[in-house]
């Protein structure tokens, strides 16, 4: 019975163990007369794993049931169910069914523990695990997420084992820190644990909160240690190089520093050969756990690094599983990919890692702008040129010219008379900024009629490419084409164009002629007044040339009698203003008269010389209300105006004077009945008026009064009529029949004789 368990145990640790090299059930010759050996007892649960470290010695490693073991222990040959030949300094991770199992490591040196550790462990995190021996005072790790499902929960932790040294104390801590990613957040939790003892103890945590998780994502973990002032310090980093398609400069966050007090040295150690009394291994661990119950799609390269003074190297010695770190993973496994460690999906295959080059880790950082002011950038691991033409044409009417490139490294610019610039991957991260010293020209061109100056140089057209900031100086003086023609800028101005585009600058010039008035007297151009005008004019515009006489005083002025007028230029032009001179002439006439046919009272206007006058005018004029005048002009006819001319033409009045009387009477020495006459103002009229007429029908006529005007005057003799208006005269008699004439006539001619004696007028006058 004992023989059938044996053989169906052995079967299924062939099965479990065939990746394994060299571990394979066997029968074990007992053990040798006075030989010691190492024993410990384990219970391996359903997922759990046998973890050996073996630190100084080479062993052969039995794993027996208990039974087996203690027929083993007790001298005789037993069955192992596990058998491998172990090397001092390695490590290894064996999968067992579930049971009670003795691990034997033989043979020990006798009166001394055992140099190696053994203990059960669930399925071990992936990864790289350095057992050196290496000592350095800084490791960098690297992980690129390349395939990640953001729902499912993944630990990226990097640990290590820091050893301080106060003379002869010593102090070991293991400090750890881990990346959890879960539903595309990234936390960073921090332990620092005191490993010096047996029981660890955990001096000091910290979490920090990351942000979001984009894929692909690759960032590095880093732990540093040194000493200031005596004391020593451990400090925990990171970078997040790239989150999605956004690459970050490794700019190292310190997120966590810790004093571990005074020290002479501080390091981190590595050595195969080395544990902490609490059974910590002496390495560094770079290790992905995520503790699915089912395979996903996962990737993630990897690599760790240690500082050698001069650059980051990459560690020795590695394992693919966590032999510190309490990190498990289901179907995750290593391979190469890309030329590092990577970790994938996939059953695990636990042993040795191969080694990779450190180069390919992408620790230089290039960013570069692009010709169109884009900035790109990436992560090297192989040599990068970035090479700019010497000139390009970003834009229609725009230069660009290489002046060189600057290219700055760790913080320093340096100004390179070159097109092209390599930049070659390091062994540290840094960052290189490269920018092209492009020089901006502007296409200016500049069209123009006529010549101009353009920055000291006389051209027509310019078309030249102008660096952008440069200042531009136009100007413009007229252009003379001779024959009384010349160009004229619109803008006579300098131009100052400052170039920060591309230009169409266009010179307007405006085409004018000469123009000449000459006058000998002042004109007016345009409403300038002026005697010669002489001006440069615009083609086709036009001007308006008036003159006003001009008054000499005295009479005389003179007047244009050519030359003015508006005009149309629209060649060059000469223009004489002609003059004549005119006279005034003065007609004043208290009466209507004729001049040049022209009926008028008073005359005034100026007459060119020589200009005939013809003047009519009348004999008399009649007012009215028998009122005349008699004029007298000294021109009566043509004039000829050679000189100022003033001609008066007065008027006398003269009354209209009627005079009637029935019977003769004697006017002014004449024998009427009937007088009319005009007569000047002031005259006398001498009226001799008989007292008594005897008519034919011996009817005696008695001259009684006389009217003036209808005014009845007494007639008293002899009238004198003093004239000063018109009059009317009426001589006024009585009649008287013969029979009273013969009685009177007797009587009568008796007195009249005595009276008058024989003239027949009395001697009284009466005055009107």
């Amino acid at each position: 019975m004992r023989y059938v368990i044996a053989v169906v145990l052995a079967l299924v640790m062939a099965i479990l163990l065939a990746s394994v090299a060299h571990a394979l059930p066997m029968t074990v010759e007992p053990p040798a007369n006075g030989a010691c050996w190492g024993v410990w007892n384990v219970t391996i649960l359903p997922g759990q794993y046998l973890l050996i470290h073996a630190l100084s010695n080479n062993y052969s490693l039995y794993v027996f049931t208990p039974g087996q073991y203690s027929g083993w222990a007790s001298g005789e040959e037993a069955y192992a169910v596990y058998a491998q030949n172990v090397t001092g300094g390695a490590a290894y991770v064996i999968p067992m069914p579930q049971g009670q199992y003795s691990v034997v490591l033989y043979p020990t040196p006798c009166g001394v523990g055992v140099d190696a550790i053994v203990r059960v462990v669930y399925q071990p995190g992936v990864g790289m695990a350095s057992l050196g021996p290496l000592i350095t005072n800084e490791l960098l790790a690297y992980v690129n997420l390349t395939e990640y499902q953001p729902g499912n929960p993944i630990n990226i932790a990097l640990g290590s084992l820091v050893v301080s040294h106060h003379y002869y104390e010593t102090t070991e801590y293991w400090v750890e820190e881990v990346l959890s990613a879960f539903n595309g957040d990234f936390l960073l939790t921090i332990y620092v644990i005191n490993v010096t003892n047996r029981e660890p103890q955990a001096v000091g945590t910290a979490s920090i909160k990351l942000g979001r998780v984009e894929i692909p994502c690759a960032l590095y973990l880093l732990v540093m240690v040194n000493i200031t002032n005596g004391d020593a310090a451990v400090w925990l980093g990171y970078a997040v190089i790239e989150n999605g398609t956004h690459y970050n400069e490794p700019a190292i966050n310190w997120a966590y520093g810790m004093p571990l007090g005074p020290a002479t040295e501080v390091v981190i150690a590595m050595n195969p050969y080395l544990a902490t009394p609490s059974g910590y291994s002496y390495d560094s661990e770079l290790i992905i756990g995520n503790g699915l119950g089912t395979a996903q799609p996962f990737n993630a390269q990897m690599a760790l690094l240690y500082w050698n003074g001069e650059s980051f190297m990459p560690v020795t010695n590695t394992y693919n599983f966590a032999i510190n770190m309490n990190l498990t993973s289901t179907y995750l496994t290593t391979a190469m990919c890309g030329g590092l460690p990577c970790v994938t999906s996939g059953e695990p295959n636990y042993g040795q890692l191969g080694a990779f080059n450190a180069l390919s880790v992408p620790m230089t950082y290039v960013e570069w702008e692009g010709l169109g002011g884009a900035v790109h950038s990436t992560y090297i691991t192989s040599p990068i040129n970035i090479t700019y033409p010497r000139t390009t044409e970003p834009a229609p009417g725009v230069l660009m010219r290489l002046t060189g490139v600057w290219v700055m490294t760790n913080g320093s610019w340096e100004f390179l008379n070159t097109t092209s610039v390599e930049v070659t991957p390091s062994g540290t991260p840094r960052a290189v900024f490269i920018r092209p010293g492009y020089s901006t020209y502007y296409l200016i061109s500049i069209m123009s009629a006529g010549r101009i100056n353009v920055n000291g140089s006389l051209v027509n057209n310019y078309t030249g490419w102008v660096r952008a900031g440069s200042v531009i100086n136009i100007t413009a003086a007229p252009n003379y084409l001779g024959n009384g023609t010349r160009l004229l800028p619109v803008n006579g101005s300098p131009l100052l164009i400052t170039v920060d585009k591309p230009m169409n600058i266009t010179i307007n010039w405006v085409k004018q002629y000469l123009i000449t008035i000459g006058s000998e007297y002042p004109i007016d151009v345009n409403g300038t007044i002026t005697t010669n005008y002489t001006n440069w004019v615009n083609a086709c515009s036009r001007i308006t040339v008036n003159a006003s006489a001009y008054y000499m005083g005295n009479g005389v002025r003179y007047v244009a009698t050519n030359g003015t007028g508006t005009y149309e230029v629209c060649s060059p032009m000469r223009i004489t203003v002609g003059w004549t001179n005119q006279y005034l002439v003065v007609l004043t006439s208290p009466v209507p008269i004729l001049v040049n046919g022209v009926e008028t009272m008073n005359y005034t206007g100026w007459l060119t010389n020589g200009t005939s006058l013809v003047i009519t005018v009348p004999r008399y004029y009649y007012l009215g209300n028998s009122t005349r005048l008699v004029i007298k002009s000294p021109v009566n006819g043509t004039v000829i105006i050679t000189g100022p001319t003033h001609i008066n033409i007065t008027g006398s009045p003269q009354y209209l004077v009627v005079i009637r009387s029935p019977l003769p009477i004697m006017i002014n020495g004449t024998k009427t009945t009937n007088y009319v006459v005009w007569v000047w103002p002031g005259s006398v009229i001498r009226l001799s008026i008989p007292r008594y007429q005897v008519l034919p029908n011996l009817t005696l006529a008695i001259a009684s009064s006389i009217s003036v005007n209808e005014r009845e005057y007494p007639l008293r003799g002899n009238t004198i009529l003093a004239i000063d208006s018109p009059m009317y005269v009426t001589v006024n008699y009585h009649d008287y029949y013969t029979v009273y004439l013969v009685i009177l006539l007797t009587a009568l001619v008796a007195l009249l004789i005595m009276r008058f004696r024989g003239n027949g007028r009395g001697n009284d006058v009466t005055t009107v």
